[in-house]
């Protein structure tokens, strides 16, 4: 049984979204300035680029394995940025992505992200309140504990 890695979570995380139509993901992450308001683009680096305006980052930001060993947990920061001067052009899209993501029960059916990577429960633990950076764009960091199954 081979365990998932921090970069394979990250890339079927971006995946995962960029086929549920959620973000928009090129594995070289050359966006150029093309922004697209509501699929913003995906980083998998915890420091935000200046440029699209509408985009995310997936960082895992902890491995734990004292719930389970089996069954580990990563929490996973979801970072997003949208364009604009509205709080919507954040709000918006990472209320879409929780919507998807989010396990609202711990019985539902697991999951089977690209990649192989399999997915037991996914829950938000932390949701940051939405405030402008320093050039007057929304961000908003959402925390999520991902619990994989690598047995199946």
């Amino acid at each position: 049984m081979s365990q998932t890695t921090r970069s394979q979570l990250r890339s079927a995380l971006a995946l995962h979204l960029a086929a549920a139509g959620l973000a928009r993901y090129d594995e070289s992450e050359q966006y150029g300035t093309t922004n697209d308001p509501v699929k913003p683009a995906v980083y998998l680096r915890a420091v935000m680029p200046d440029t699209p305006d509408t985009a995310v980052t997936i960082s895992v930001i902890d491995d734990r394995r004292d719930r389970d060993a089996h069954n580990p947990d990563l929490y996973v920061r979801l970072r997003f940025r949208g364009a604009g001067r509205s709080v919507r052009a954040v709000d918006d899209p990472a209320d879409a992505v929780f919507n998807h993501l989010h396990t609202f029960e711990s019985t539902a059916d697991r999951q089977r992200w690209p990649g192989g990577v399999n997915v037991l429960t996914c829950f938000r633990t932390v949701s940051t309140e939405s405030t402008p950076d320093t050039t007057g764009r929304y961000m908003r960091a959402d925390t999520y504990r991902i619990t994989l199954n690598p047995g199946d």
